[in-house]
């Protein structure tokens, strides 16, 4: 069997939240969230990319390329939002890896307005 690790072990990148929510934005106003981004496993973690895939005239985001995490290092990376209307507004953070379980993670990013509450969906909350 391939043993890809090598001798420092596994990379394992931890993100929180898996989904960030913005809430209470006022028109016009910037608003902002962040993800924070660990490094738990025992080998070096590789981010090759972390970038925001929204509409930019609403999210901002300073895309990360290339960046190396020793284990046990994290570090956050914020979010802006800023709205245009009283309508909410998504993007999703997007952060590829060399960890193998987690290569491409993908972060849901809400922005509400002021007294937004969203739609009941109809999903299924528990048993």
């Amino acid at each position: 069997k391939n043993d890809p690790t090598g001798a420092l072990g596994d990379p394992i990148m931890t993100v929180e939240p898996m989904e960030l929510f913005i809430t209470d934005c006022a028109v016009d106003t910037s608003h902002s969230g962040e993800v924070l981004i660990s490094s738990t496993g025992t080998g070096n973690l590789t981010i090759y990319k972390i970038e925001l895939l929204g509409d930019e005239n609403i999210f901002y985001f300073v895309p990360q390329n290339d960046l190396e995490f020793s284990p046990g290092i994290s570090d956050s990376y914020p979010i802006a939002a800023t709205l245009d209307s009283e309508a909410p507004a998504e993007a999703e953070l997007r952060i590829t890896s060399n960890d193998p379980n987690a290569h491409d993670v993908r972060v849901p990013v809400h922005a509400w307005p002021v007294g937004y509450t969203p739609p009941d969906t109809g999903g299924d909350s528990g048993p």
